[in-house]
C-alpha cells in the first residue's frame, strides 16, 4: 500500500527512531490532538504501518499499540 508522506508522518516517524518506542496515546497526543481524532490518528498510523513505515505490536486486544521501527520491544 502506498502512502504519501506528510511532514506529520516524517516527525513521527523521526519521533519513534529516537524514543524506540511509543504507545497510541502518546503519539495521538505530540502529533494528532490539536487537529485530528483518536480515531483519524489510529487510521493514519494503521497505515503506515502497512505501508512499512512503522511497526507495531501489543499483547492482547485490552492494550494499546505500541509502536517501533527495528526491533519489537
Amino acid at each position: 500500500m502506498k502512502v504519501k508522506l506528510q511532514q506529520r508522518d516524517l516527525d513521527l516517524i523521526d519521533f519513534i527512531k529516537n524514543v524506540v518506542v511509543a504507545d497510541t496515546e502518546t503519539l495521538y497526543k505530540i502529533f494528532f490532538k490539536d487537529t485530528c481524532s483518536l480515531r483519524t490518528c489510529q487510521e493514519r498510523l494503521t497505515k503506515l504501518t502497512n505501508a512499512g513505515y512503522i511497526k507495531r505490536w501489543r499483547n492482547s486486544h485490552f492494550e494499546e499499540y505500541i509502536y517501533y521501527i527495528n526491533k519489537k520491544p
